[in-house]
């Protein structure tokens, strides 16, 4: 800390000029793919600015709002999600007040909002996430491409978390177009660049100037292009919610196209995009069920996230433990088990020493390894018994912030009640699955668009339960309430549902015949929910 002492007596000017430079030096660090670096770097450079005593904060805020703001990202890069977004938050009061001022730059303010938003998406907290994400869009439409577009797409993530997937749709390809039409356009002034070599020297003024121009542009080029890939995987995702799965199939693999040339130019700082990428390709493809193609491409991505861990292991390791849950889910499918659970077990042993090391910024991915890892296991114990430790670690995660964390806890209940059903614990199994539906209906009422589709399949699960557990009663009431709750959800996202209410429709029309005593109304009622299942099934096999 000696020179933090030191710089008490050192002139302010001179003070900012070094910070600036460790701000830049951790900009070119993270765009090396090297953000372990760049987030010391970057906190390096907050701590200089934060130690500045003898100069109005006024002077100070605008580069420690950037400073701040490239922190928070390269904090994010690493897994450090409460750092990153307690960063953010502190770069978005500091934009405010600069913006205040008249000074800055005018992408500052929007660019921090949508931070902020990006941060708390990350954290579980799209609701929250959605008004700074708007704000930041509805400020974008006079700032430079790419900025714009980077907002864009953050706005349509967070819609889509939020449960408004069709906005979120029409956003995303409002911005893979727009930056369709911008990486063309920069394309025909690279071309019209190079065809000036081969012009007459009487134009060779104007031909150098242009030449001139045009180097100018090849780092802007790149951003466009990046951000291009960066759109294409994100609209890739957007059509799979929707449930049109081959153009989603078609624009993952644009966007993996696109990464591979940004990968060549940049291998090191564009790895971890097409290994993203890559892995997103496998889901599409298994979705219309090519399955080869998308084993390959997980396979692939793997690949990659160890080589990204072997330049990186801070950063990289979060990024392999992902992939390697993803090519086991799909090893799984395709029933080579015996392999999928291995990589299943090196992705739960990465996120066990990530939790150890961080234990906030890592328990929530944790929680969610132990119940992939569960899903694999050999036993039926072992099974129960990894379900119960991620109930564990989602009731500390709940406790910390209930409206954040108390989905997933719902989620993971369903799983243990199911576990302890197959074991032969049928008590505690309603139990746990009651909880569930307590929790998923107070969930519900917190982000009713955003929990509407887990909410219905965690009634559906319950009822199911009830039925075994021999009580009609009790299961054809939360049954009609999972049927109501079903129908919204088809009416959200009809494609996508239609198969989880024609389930709803088919048990429930099950228990009413199945009472001691049917009546003939009772009769009708079943036999016309049993005719519309067998529609809405029909509907869904048309396409």
């Amino acid at each position: 800390m000696d020179w933090l002492l030191r710089l008490r007596g050192e002139d302010p000017a001179a003070a900012r000029r070094r910070a600036a430079g460790l701000v830049n030096e951790a900009v070119a660090l993270s765009e090396a793919g090297r953000h372990a670096e760049a987030a010391a770097a970057g906190k390096q450079a907050v701590r200089l600015l934060r130690a500045i005593r003898r100069a109005p904060r006024a002077e100070i805020a605008p580069l420690l709002a950037r400073a701040l703001l490239y922190h928070s990202t390269d904090l994010a890069a690493i897994g450090d999600v409460a750092g990153a977004l307690r960063d953010a938050e502190e770069a978005l009061e500091l934009a405010q007040e600069v913006a205040a001022t008249g000074r800055g730059r005018p992408e500052s303010l929007p660019l921090a909002r949508a931070n902020v938003a990006a941060r708390l998406l990350q954290s579980g907290r799209a609701t929250d996430a959605l008004p700074h994400a708007r704000a930041a869009a509805g400020s974008a439409a006079e700032l430079p491409e790419r900025v714009a577009t980077w907002i864009q797409g953050t706005l349509a993530q967070v819609l889509a978390a939020a449960g408004e997937d069709a906005e979120a749709t029409a956003v995303s390809d409002r911005t893979r177009i727009a930056l369709q039409r911008a990486t063309a356009d920069t394309g025909l002034d690279s071309e019209r660049a190079r065809n000036a070599s081969h012009r007459t020297t009487a134009d060779t003024g104007l031909d150098s100037e242009r030449a001139r121009n045009a180097s100018h542009r090849t780092t802007a080029d790149t951003g466009l292009d990046s951000e291009r890939a960066r759109a294409l995987t994100n609209h890739a995702n957007r059509l799979l919610r929707a449930g049109r799965w081959q153009e989603a199939v078609d624009t993952a693999a644009e966007a993996v196209a696109l990464h591979r040339a940004l990968t060549a130019r940049n291998r090191p700082a564009r790895l971890p995009g097409l290994a993203m990428a890559l892995t997103n390709q496998a889901i599409m493809l298994s979705k219309v069920s090519r399955w080869e193609e998308s084993l390959a491409a997980s396979e692939e991505a793997v690949t990659l996230q160890r080589e990204i861990s072997t330049m990186d292991p801070v950063a990289g390791r979060p990024g392999l433990a992902a992939a390697l849950s993803s090519y086991a889910t799909g090893l799984a499918a395709a029933d080579r088990t015996a392999q999928a659970r291995s990589l299943m077990a090196e992705s739960l042993e990465i996120h066990r020493a990530l939790a150890a090391a961080d234990r906030d910024a890592h328990l929530q991915k944790l929680a969610e390894a132990l119940s992939n890892y569960a899903f694999l296991a050999e036993t039926d114990e072992e099974k129960l018994r990894l379900y119960e430790e991620a109930v564990r670690l989602r009731r500390e995660l709940s406790a910390r912030n209930r409206s954040v964390h108390l989905p997933w806890l719902a989620r993971v209940l369903n799983l243990l009640a199911t576990q302890l059903a197959v074991t032969g614990r049928a008590g505690p199994a309603l139990d746990a699955g009651h909880e569930a539906v307590e929790l998923a209906r107070e969930s519900f009422a917190a982000d009713r668009a955003g929990f509407l589709p887990h909410h219905a399949f965690l009634l559906r699960e319950q009822a199911r339960r009830l039925d075994e557990a021999g009580q009609p009663a009790a299961a054809i009431a939360l049954g009609a309430e999972a049927v109501a709750v079903c129908r919204e959800a088809a009416g959200a996202n009809r494609y996508r549902e239609l198969s989880g209410l024609a389930t709803a429709l088919s048990q429930q029309a099950d228990r009413i015949l199945a009472l001691p005593a049917v009546s003939t109304q009772q009769a009708g009622e079943a036999e016309a929910l049993r005719s519309e299942a067998v529609a809405l099934l029909a509907e869904r096999d048309r396409g």
